[in-house]
Parts: C-alpha cells; structure tokens; sequence
C-alpha cells in the first residue's frame, strides 16, 4: 500500500513567497539607503538656518524649520528601521552562544538615554544563552523593552524580562502592567507599519514589533502577545537554535 501526495503546487507557493520576500527586502534597503543622503541633507541645512538666522528670520519662519526639521528626524527614523527590517537574516550565526544577561543591559544602557531612572523600572531575571546574534538579540530587547517603557513606564510595577530553556528552543518575554491591548488588535500588532488604537499619540514607526517577528520567523521560532495577568501585555519570543557545527577531524 503506497500514497502519493503531490507537492508541486505547494513548492511552488513556496518558491513564489521566498522570491516576492527577497523582491521586498531589496526594495526596502535600497529605498532606505538611497534616501539617507538627501534626508541628511535637508536635516543639516534646516538646522544651520534655525541656528545661524533665529534672530532675523522671526518667529514664523523658525516654527517652519522646526517642524521640518521634525518631519525630517521622524522620517529619517523611519528609514533606518526599514533599513533593519531588510537586514534581518543577513547575519551570520556566531561561533559561540550570546549572553543575554549582557544584552539586556546594553539595551537599558542606551534606553536611559531616554528614559528616566530606566534600571528601576525593568527586573531583570537570570536569561538563558543562545545561538543567536547579538545584534539581533540587541534589536528583539531594545524594541520590547522600549515599548513596555514608551506605554508602561510609569506603571508601579516594574517591568519584567525573562526566559527559560527547553532542548534547542529559548523563549523570552517581556511583561508590562499597562493598559495593555485590545482582543482585537493582537493579531495585527506585528504587522509592518499597524499601530494599535494606543499608541497612535506617541513616538513611534510602527516597524519595530514587525522587525521583531521577523528574527524570531528567520530563527524558525515565533512572536506573540498576551495579556498580563492583572492587566497589561507579555511580549513572548521564541527561537530555536540550529546544531552547533561539527568540527572537522
């Protein structure tokens, strides 16, 4: 008794899907990189005249190169995310596993530039070691980490990261007690560009939950979100590890 499943069409999807992904990746590095220039441009000018003219252009012509200068730093942002989303998967893995612990810690380095009092308001618990990137790594705590601090900050609670170890498998989170997410947006919350209902007043490109989806996806591991017990989000990332590389005899 034998089966015979046919494939072909499935490959195919598949074939189709990886092609329209690396179509994707290269569209959104070249534009981000090619924009750079000129954005930097218009940022350094804008800013000379702001400095070097503030007493003889009056106040009106200041309120412009202001808000230029603030589209200009907002778009410029926007681009180096997309200039990150396109590079995920581009690195190779390291020869030896990445401490987390130090990860974290130069993650809330750089957020407390930012944020105020940054080393009370994250508990940190004892995180596994992985097979990963650290510059990925880097990218999966700093936008979690920043967001429960952006929208949880001021919670009394601290904000909670941890992780634990099964086989290959490490999965981390991040959990805040802030308003947290609707039912209804969860599902979309890792999607590029898509802001919730709550964050639509605050900082912010709507890339970088995507960015973090998309390590864990290339890490052939996944992201969600869950409510916190007692109100707020649990941001939750799994990744699997490959086999370490045999060495040659």
């Amino acid at each position: 008794i034998g089966v015979i499943l046919d494939i072909t069409r499935a490959k195919k999807i598949e074939e189709q899907l990886i092609k329209a992904n690396s179509e994707l990746e290269s569209f959104a590095y070249t534009v981000s990189h090619d924009l750079r220039s000129p954005l930097t441009a218009i940022l350094g000018f804008s800013e000379f005249l702001q400095n070097n003219y503030k007493d003889t252009s009056g106040d009106q012509v200041a309120d412009c190169l202001g808000e230029i200068q603030k589209g200009g730093r907002k778009m410029l942002s926007l681009l180096e995310d997309l200039l990150t989303l396109a590079k995920v998967g581009k690195l190779d893995p390291p020869d030896q596993p990445t401490d987390a612990n130090r990860v974290v810690q130069d993650v809330l380095a750089e957020l407390s530039e930012r944020y105020a009092e940054v080393a009370k308001a994250v508990r940190c618990a004892v995180l596994p070691e992985i097979l990963v990137s650290d510059t990925l790594l880097f990218q999966i705590f700093v936008n979690l980490i920043g967001n429960a601090l952006l929208y949880a900050g001021n919670s009394a609670q601290a904000i909670e990261v941890g992780g634990e170890r099964s086989g290959r498998r490490v999965t981390y989170f991040v959990r805040d007690y802030g308003p947290g997410i609707p039912a209804e947006e969860r599902s979309r919350i890792f999607e590029v560009f898509y802001r919730g209902t709550g964050s639509r007043q605050l900082k912010g490109t709507g890339i970088g939950l995507a960015i973090v989806h998309k390590i864990a996806l290339f890490h052939r591991g996944r992201a969600w979100v869950e409510e916190t017990p007692g109100g707020g989000s649990t941001f939750i990332v799994e990744l699997c590890e490959d086999e370490p590389k045999k060495s040659e005899s």
